[in-house]
């Protein structure tokens, strides 16, 4: 179990491997999810041969200690969001399978990763466990913030707006799993300050940062900066007492003011006019919103949302669209809200408020770093869409195993 134990502790290395996807007969998967499923199934064996460690992971998930009712809500939520999706629906180019990807999501982006949190609660690793975590999740964003630089360096950058990417599809993409790493990363720096820790600390910082900021992702660096904020906060340090996050939270903003000053991206950024992001993202609220109004109990299903955006898109808003292909809302709240239903949104809301009373309740160094990274995904999160997308799902739960 020792074993066992030492895998889940650096599991996050695995996180991006959720790209090499491969179907096992009929069932479309991913290296990410068979890896975990292995994990997993190796953790039940142990628990049903072994009657004291069995004893032992249904004490540390007593329902006072953890929000298992509010995660089995979750599911339940998740299981009826993909009921109600038709097997095959009128797509914009012909006929999709609908419920197929909904059930793909179901599976890799709540029941998986929601295991793997219970897992992670159940064994109740520790602090040597949670520290070899951070690592882990440090060294994860370092390795695609390089990418990320060597894309730069080379010129080989895929997008469309010329932004780095890693190895995703989206600029969005990287900064969505760079962003909160690199908040816990800076506070560990901090943290480490008069040892020689702080080097690697700092440098993997600096790697990271400069990825974050070849994305170009502006709703990353706001989400830094409110991470960032959070973990000063939380520290309770006066500039007396600690300058240094003062001094590195003033550097990370004018490193990326002076980065973008005088772009386009950052002037159409205020000139909603302008056909830029802020264009295309208030365009994507309203539609949002119109699905919202219109199916405000259950949603839209799971995954439906990029399916019916170019059928709904025109009539909501009256003329062409800025943007035909939109995967995603933009925002968690409105993802989760239009994916799940009211239920999946309130139990979401239910356990982001649970997991922010406990982590205060008793605020040890890891809680104050995981409180700091979720504050950076919510923020980011106004702007974008965590959580929906495998490796962000199980960052997120894993944020969550930490804070608790």
């Amino acid at each position: 179990m020792k074993t066992i134990k030492k895998f889940l502790a650096y599991s996050p290395l695995l996180f991006p491997t959720y790209l090499v996807r491969f179907d096992l007969g009929p069932i479309p998967t991913n290296l990410l999810e068979v890896l975990i499923g292995i994990l997993l199934l190796i953790v039940v064996f142990n628990l049903l041969i072994n009657t004291k460690l069995r004893q032992e992971f249904w004490q540390n998930l007593s329902p006072h200690k953890t929000p298992l009712i509010l995660v089995t809500l979750i599911i339940i939520a998740a299981t009826i969001s993909t009921a109600i999706v038709a097997p095959e629906v009128a797509g914009i180019d012909g006929p999709v399978a609908a419920q197929r990807i909904a059930l793909g999501i179901w599976k890799g982006w709540l029941v998986i990763p929601i295991a793997y949190f219970i897992t992670l609660l159940g064994l109740n690793l520790g602090q040597r466990w949670q520290n070899q975590t951070l690592q882990a999740l440090s060294v994860s964003g370092v390795l695609l913030s390089l990418w990320a630089i060597a894309q730069s360096l080379t010129g080989q950058l895929s997008t469309i707006d010329g932004r780095a990417s890693g190895p995703f599809e989206s600029a969005n993409y990287l900064a969505l799993y760079i962003a909160p790493i690199l908040v816990g990363t800076i506070a560990l720096t901090g943290q480490s300050l008069k040892t020689k820790a702080f080097w690697p600390w700092l440098l993997a910082s600096l790697v990271m940062a400069t990825g974050l900021v070849l994305s170009l992702s502006y709703g990353a660096f706001v989400g830094v900066f409110a991470g960032l904020a959070v973990w000063l906060i939380l520290k309770k340090d006066t500039l007396k007492q600690n300058l240094w996050p003062y001094l590195g939270l003033l550097a990370v903003a004018a490193i990326l003011i002076i980065s973008q000053a005088g772009t386009d991206k950052l002037g159409q950024l205020f000139d909603p006019s302008a056909g830029g992001s802020t264009s295309v993202r208030l365009e994507i609220y309203q539609v949002a919103i119109a699905m919202i109004k219109s199916n405000p109990i259950l949603g839209l299903g799971l995954g439906q949302f990029d399916i019916q955006y170019p059928l709904q898109v025109g009539e909501i808003i009256g003329r062409h669209p800025l943007e035909w292909t939109v995967l995603h809302p933009h925002n968690f709240f409105l993802a989760t809200w239009l994916n799940g239903g009211l239920l999946m949104l309130v139990s979401f809301l239910g356990l982001i408020a649970w997991g922010v009373k406990l982590a205060l309740a008793k605020p040890t160094l890891t809680k104050k770093i995981a409180l700091a990274i979720l504050a950076t995904i919510l923020i980011h999160g106004l702007f974008d869409t965590p959580y929906w997308k495998n490796d962000l799902a199980y960052l997120w739960w894993l944020t969550f195993a930490l804070m608790l």
